[in-house]
């Protein structure tokens, strides 16, 4: 079966972080523990020994895990191949997180993925039963993303 290449126009790091809220989530703790520690050093004080163990480490696993998720969307947009999907729900998690809940078909298989996301101009336009362009990577067809939370 033949799967017409993607064109689209990859996002940009800081619109994926902003889409992709686990992303968002790991970015938002490793620039916050990097800010705390910045200032508190430079304004003379010091850390307490178990912050200056745990947020190199905390910094790195933040910081490290949101680059992880947005290089998998990219790849994603850069080599992938697009199909068709529909919205299944959407709805309204805990902490200001929205879940949309999509499902699509590649090579004869059905997937059905949930995304975390917030409500963004982008979430909001997306209703249930629409059909939604999918850009998945071919090695990893289970990992699909909606390319209408990333224009």
């Amino acid at each position: 079966m033949h799967h017409e290449r993607f064109r689209g126009t990859t996002p940009s790091f800081l619109r994926a972080v902003c889409q992709d809220e686990t992303a968002s989530r790991f970015f938002c703790c490793g620039v916050t523990f990097l800010l705390v520690c910045t200032m508190g050093v430079a304004s003379g004080g010091t850390l307490h020994p178990t912050l200056v163990n745990l947020a190199p480490w905390i910094i790195l696993i933040g910081l490290g895990e949101s680059y992880r998720r947005v290089n998998k969307i990219n790849r994603a947009y850069e080599s992938g191949v697009q199909v068709t999907g529909r919205v299944d729900s959407k709805r309204w998690g805990i902490q200001s997180r929205y879940f949309l809940e999509y499902s699509y078909q590649y090579e004869g298989r059905y997937f059905t993925r949930k995304f975390a996301t917030f409500k963004t101009r982008s979430f909001k336009k997306l209703s249930e039963g629409d059909e939604v362009t999918i850009v998945l990577d071919p090695s990893h067809p289970e990992e699909g993303i909606v390319t209408e939370l990333f224009a």
